[in-house]
Formats: C-alpha cells, structure tokens, sequence
C-alpha cells in the first residue's frame, strides 16, 4: 500500500516538475556555479583577499630581515670653525701650546652620502606585529574561502528561486488555461439555459485574476532570471533552469553532536573571529613593559666634503666615518601614553572575547535549528507531497462532479486554486530541505563540490 501510494504521488509531482517546465538548454547548478566563480563580482572579492593574505606574509617575513637605505645630498653650504687654546705638535716643529686653528668656506660645494643597516634583535612589539600580520593574512585566507562559499549558498538560492518562479508562472499558465475552459463552458450552457449566469461570472473573476497572478509570476520569474544572469555573466535570455526528479525524497544526517563538534572546528565565521581575539592580544603585548627596550644590530658608511673659497683662501674638507654596533632603545617617560594605549588594546581584547561568543552562541543556534529543519524534512516534504496528491484527486473528482451537475462551478475553481497552492508548497519544500543541506555544510564549514553534485543529482536530466 505505501509503494502504491508513492507512485501516486510521485505520478503527481513528475507532473508538477517535469512537465510543466521546458529543459531544452538549461543550465544544472553545476555549471551555474562554474559560471558564477568566473563572473559574480563576489568572485572578484575572494582573489583580491587571497592577494591580499599574500601581501601580509611578506611583510611578516621582511621584518626581520635587514633594512638597508641609503643617503646623498648636494648643495651650496658655508662653514666657518675656530679652535682655540689647542695643543700643536708634528716632526721637527716641536710642540706648541694655546694654538689657534681657523678655517672657513664661504658658498662653497658640499657632497654628502651615507649609506645605513640596521636588524632588530630583541623587539617585542615587532614580534607582535609579525604575528598579527601572519593572523591578518590567514584571516584574508579564511576570508577568500568564506566569500566563495557565500557565493556557492547564494548561487544555490537564486537557482532555486529561478527554479520556483519557473514553476510557478507554469502552474498559473496550466490553471488560467483550464479555467478558460470553464469560463466557455458556462457561457455555452447559460446562453441554452443549462447553468445560471453566476458561473459565467464566477469563471471570468477567477480568469482575471489569474491573469493579474500570472503578469506578477512573470515579472517575478523575469527578475530571478535576471538576477543569476548577472552572477553568471549571461544574457539573460538564455538562463532556463532545470526541474527536479520526481523521486522520493531521502536525506543522509550526521548526528547533532557530530555536526557540532565539526563546526567548532571547521566553521570559517568562528575561525575569523578567534583570529580578531588574537590580533587583539597581540596589540597588548606591544605596550608591556617586556616590548619597551628594542635591541638593533647597526652598521653605517658616511662621507662629507666640503671645498671652496674661505677667509684663509682655498679650503677642502672632508670626513668619512665607518661604525658598527648595536642600538639599545628604552622609553623611560611617555607621560601616560603607553600606559594609556596598554589599557585600550585591553579593553579591545575584551571586546572581541565577548564577540566571539556571541559568533559562537549564534553560530549553535543556527546549526541546531538548520538541523531540526533538515531532521523532519523528510516527513515535512512526505506530507506536502501527500496534500498534493489529495488536491489532485480532489480536482479530479470535482471536475467529474462538475459534468454530472453534482458540483457548482465556484466548487471546481476552488479546487483548481488549492491544487496550485499545493503544487508550489510541495516544490518549496524539497526546494528548502535541498538549500538546507547545503546551509548546513557551510555551518559545519564543509561545503565542498560534493555538496553541488548531491544537489544537482536531485535535477531532471
């Protein structure tokens, strides 16, 4: 009897789907979103972050790596210097005392060029930094993948709504055709007197209406269309999705706590978040009194000339200068400010500890009520189907009733119009417990092609 039951209404489904809706040319969701990874601007997005994780690395890499700039200048300069009480001795002159040395130029030329190099060698904020900048750059990792399964999910739903405004401009169209019918009949049987003139009306609002119905299922149809165009970068003319097999409805679910631990550890939205944690703590450790002296290996090559005319005639000075060390830099007064700037940092680390759990509470409930959803679909989905095989029925034997004068005109467009409602109910239905897998494994962070192909296995061929 079940099996039975099944076929009908899977007999009546196959009609729902399949053959009220054109698949010549259709596109499967599979390569809806090969299009789409090619051509949604959202794409474009995901690229410039993985360049953008790229970027950070490097800088991360070269801050400890040796700097190396160099200097030069040239110019007009005067110069003027005097000695006094200096002490003079040399080879065969003997040794004199209160010596006085003068030199001078006057608008003379001057060159100098200095070459400097310097590496940290204890530098406890440059080390926080680095490690901010490797968390910044794993984040715009996490954030590239993030963005394209967004893509996926939303890719996902504007087929599905193409999908559902197919069927439903259909549905209206097979409706307004069969209450056109009924709206000829009554007018055939009034004009010999056969049926009272209120069918006739009654069968022209209903036509009306539908025909208003079918002008917004058009529009709406139009716009979905037009919207997964745009994100595959087609003319919209030639997107036409397909339907779905009209086979029982079944779906393989991993156990809640099984669900949640996955997403714990995989979900990319909670991993971003506890990046932003570490970042924030990092930026604290800039402003400890550990991170205050900064040690740096150094080394410089300089040279200054400077000739011209003077007070004492021609002049020529230079000086070179060769030196290598190290640098030791301790801030021992900041009136306030590092200590100020150590208490803000704090408080932004709190700040993104208190984020992350609300993510993490939210991320919870989410999984929890996308996986209640999906752990009745299968019953949900079964009852509409059901409903739908009984508004079919009804139909029928409403319009039979209709012929033998057992039922009024009004009665066979009620059931006409449940039978529409019935019909986009079951579609939307399968058409949620599909997205929601789907949602799920992006919770879980394990949205991957499989997850495509288990959904695009659901089409009709």
């Amino acid at each position: 009897m079940k099996k039975r039951v099944s076929t009908k209404i899977l007999s009546v489904l196959t009609v729902a789907s399949l053959a009220l809706v054109s698949n010549v040319h259709a596109f499967d969701l599979l390569q809806a979103w090969e299009m789409a990874s090619e051509h949604d601007p959202q794409q474009a997005m995901s690229k410039a972050s993985v360049k953008s994780a790229q970027a950070l690395q490097e800088q991360a890499q070269a801050l400890w790596k040796p700097i190396v700039f160099a200097n030069a200048t040239t110019g007009l300069a005067s110069s003027t210097s005097l000695a006094t009480g200096a002490q003079f001795s040399a080879p065969g002159f003997g040794r004199s005392t209160g010596v006085e040395f003068g030199t001078s130029v006057n608008q003379g030329v001057t060159h100098r060029w200095a070459l400097n190099a310097k590496q940290a060698v204890y530098d406890v904020a440059k080390r926080a930094q680095q490690n901010q900048l490797n968390s910044s750059a794993k984040a715009s990792e996490l954030n590239a993948t993030w963005l394209e399964q967004q893509l996926a999910l939303i890719t996902i739903e504007r087929y599905f709504n193409v999908m559902l405004a197919q069927s439903k401009h259909a549905l209206i169209h097979q409706q307004l055709e069969a209450v056109h019918r009924s709206w000829v009949e009554a007018k055939d049987r009034y004009e010999i007197g056969d049926a009272p003139v209120t069918d006739v009306y009654e069968a022209s609002s209903r036509a009306k209406a539908l025909q208003a119905q079918l002008n917004s299922a058009q529009t709406e149809l139009q716009m979905t269309r037009l919207i997964l165009a745009d994100s595959m970068g087609v003319d919209v003319d030639t997107v036409s999705v397909k339907s779905l097999k009209a086979t029982p409805f079944a779906i393989s679910l991993d156990s809640l706590s099984q669900v949640l631990t996955q997403a714990q550890d995989h979900n990319l939205s909670l991993q971003l978040r506890a990046l932003e944690v570490d970042s924030a703590k990092q930026e604290a450790i800039k402003f400890t009194h550990a991170a205050s002296p900064v040690v740096e290996l150094i080394a410089a090559v300089s040279k200054e000339q400077l000739h011209g005319q003077g007070d004492f005639g021609a002049s020529n000075n230079s000086q070179s200068q060769k030196m290598l060390g190290l640098s030791l830099s301790l801030p021992l007064y900041t009136a306030g400010s590092r200590d100020g700037k150590f208490k803000e940092s704090l408080a932004s680390s709190d700040k993104r500890v208190a984020e992350y759990d609300v993510s993490h509470a939210q991320l919870l409930q989410a999984i929890k009520s996308t996986w209640m959803s999906l752990k009745s679909a299968p019953e949900r989905v079964l009852a509409y189907d059901e409903a739908l095989m009984a508004s079919a029925a009804r139909r029928d034997a409403t319009r039979t009733g209709k012929q033998v004068g057992d039922k009024t005109t009004l009665e066979l467009l009620s059931a006409e119009n449940d039978l529409l409602q019935a019909h986009v109910s079951a579609l939307q239905a399968r058409l949620e417990a599909l997205y929601n897998q789907a949602k799920l494994d992006v919770l879980r962070g394990r949205l991957t092609p499989d997850t495509f192909k288990k959904i695009n296995d659901a089409l009709a061929p």
